[in-house]
């Protein structure tokens, strides 16, 4: 799965974090779609955690090129 998400706390809010493990050359145009999402270069690529952002996340890249991590 190119794409792997979990759950994390930065700056004490609660985010869905990114992680890409193959190339996805249309990535960063395709996450700045969900509104909230930002980049970092410790965390990578966050976006809020919320069901409507999730939603769009999986629209985006279709749920099987996503894996959800344990926290």
């Amino acid at each position: 799965m190119p794409l792997e998400i979990q759950k994390i706390v930065h700056q004490d809010r609660v985010f869905i974090q990114i992680t890409v493990t193959d190339f996805i050359p249309q990535l960063p145009k395709r996450l700045k779609q969900i509104p909230g999402t930002f980049w970092t270069p410790d965390l990578g690529w966050l976006i809020p955690y919320h069901k409507s952002a999730y939603g769009q996340l999986i629209n985006l890249f279709g749920r099987e090129n996503i894996t959800v991590l344990s926290t």
